[in-house]
This record gives structure tokens, C-alpha cells and sequence, in this order.
């Protein structure tokens, strides 16, 4: 967990424990921890910002957050903290999972989450924060105009997370219905990298590809990062390829 002081003297300080669901280098989290960081510097109260890299994509959070729980209790965040904010689904359901132990005072805040808060979240008096929407089929019929001749669309998903499951259970059921008299639709789901390949390459020529999966699954195990899965997948195929994840941009011609 690293330490940053905002502004002040850490005596007066008011204490906040940020849960970043991703890693340090993860552009979309890193320009979310900027974000907050700046908005607390121009407090009149001095604030003490700590941050936690729950490393969510990289490894199985059913195997690390444990450590990382174990690891904020030797800390005494439950004494020393006032406030804890959250990045993403993984964030606030570690701290929901821990909230008894770690943190039975203190207010939760919670961002960047892709579905409306649960029960669990609403019925706790103690959590609040803003959940995320995305107008996915005006994201589509914007790219479709851009390419009028267009004769298929590959959606590329992935289930083994919630948040790329969500994405791609969003538009199996309430986008793919809507472009299916118009355009070939496929959904490649939870494919290698190759598989991936091969599918496309059996696509029409005319054929536009969806990153609906933020990332792909390596061959050898685990996870490429989202920029690495942008990459690969946009110097594997000729296809345009247009996202829904603010880490791919950049990095998808």
C-alpha cells in the first residue's frame, strides 16, 4: 500500500484508503487515481491519500485479496482510516467482502462499476457512489455509418469476469436482436487468441470487429493486459477495430 500526503501535517490529517481494482501502468485506473488525487489537493482539510492495488486483471483476486486483506489488518486501517474509495467492481467487492473486519465505521465510496448497484450495495447505509453507462449501440450505428458497405459484425467477448461478462450480456440481449436483419453477427467468445484469428479470417471482407473483452486469455495461461490484447488483435486482423474499453484506445488502428 503506498502513502501520499495531499496537503498538511499527517497529525491533522484526515485519512483515505483509495481500492484500485488494477495496477499501477493501467492507463484508464492510473488517470482515475490522478483524478482523485488532484480533486483532494485542493481541499481546505488536509488529507492523507493511501493507495491498494487489488492487480484484479493480472491475478485471481479469489487467491490474492486474502493476502491483501490480511495485509491492510496489520496496518490497523480500521483505526486509521476515515474514508475508503473505490475503482471498479473488484475494489467494492473486496471491501464489501472485508467491510466487517477492515472497515465496520468507515463510509465506502464507490466508482466505475458497469451494472446498477446490487441489493448488497443499497441496503448498506455506510456505501455510496456513481455507476457507469454506456450507450453501446449508438457506439455501433456511429461506426457502421463510417462504413457503409459493411457486411458482418464480430463481437469479441469474454465471460470469466464479471465486467467483461456484463458487457457482453448487454449486447447479446439487447443489441445483437436490433443488427441481426441487417449484418452477419457473430460473438467470439472467450476464444485464444488464434482462435480468434481463424474466425476472422472465415469473416466477410467487409467486416467490422467489437472489443467487448478487455482482454484475451494467453495460450500459456492467464491474462494479456488490455494493451497488449488491443495489439495483438488489431496486427492479426485487417478488419476496423473499434472498442469499449478507454485502455484499448491508442492502441487499435
Amino acid at each position: 500500500m503506498s502513502a501520499s500526503q495531499i496537503t498538511g501535517i499527517e497529525g491533522d490529517a484526515q485519512h483515505i484508503l483509495y481500492i484500485n481494482s488494477f495496477h499501477r501502468g493501467y492507463g484508464w485506473s492510473d488517470e482515475l487515481e490522478s483524478g482523485l488525487s488532484e480533486t483532494l489537493s485542493t481541499s481546505a482539510t488536509p488529507i492523507e491519500l493511501s493507495v491498494v492495488y487489488l492487480d484484479s486483471r493480472r491475478f485471481d483476486p479469489t487467491t490474492t485479496n486474502q493476502k491483501v486483506a490480511e495485509i491492510l489488518a496489520l496496518k490497523n486501517v480500521e483505526r486509521t482510516i476515515d474514508l475508503v474509495v473505490t475503482s471498479d467492481m473488484a475494489a467494492i467487492e473486496f471491501a464489501l467482502e472485508n467491510q466487517r473486519s477492515l472497515f465496520p465505521t468507515q463510509p465506502i465510496v464507490f466508482s466505475s462499476i458497469h451494472t446498477q448497484p446490487s441489493a448488497l450495495i443499497a441496503k448498506n447505509e455506510k456505501v455510496t457512489g456513481i455507476s457507469e453507462y454506456t450507450d453501446y449501440i449508438q457506439s455501433i450505428e456511429l461506426a457502421l455509418s463510417l462504413h457503409p458497405k459493411n457486411q458482418a459484425i464480430a463481437f469479441v467477448g469474454a465471460s470469466k469476469e464479471s465486467y467483461d461478462r456484463n458487457v457482453l450480456d448487454i449486447v447479446k440481449a439487447n443489441i445483437a436482436p436490433t443488427l441481426e436483419n441487417r449484418y452477419d453477427v457473430e460473438f467470439l467468445t472467450d476464444m485464444s487468441v488464434d482462435e480468434v484469428d481463424a474466425a476472422l479470417a472465415n469473416m466477410p471482407a467487409n467486416t467490422l470487429v467489437f472489443m467487448l473483452a478487455s482482454t484475451l486469455p494467453k495460450q500459456e495461461g492467464g491474462q494479456y493486459s488490455p494493451a497488449e490484447t488491443a495489439r495483438i488483435l488489431s496486427s492479426i486482423t485487417p478488419h476496423p477495430i473499434y472498442t469499449y474499453w478507454h485502455s484499448h484506445i491508442g492502441m487499435v488502428r
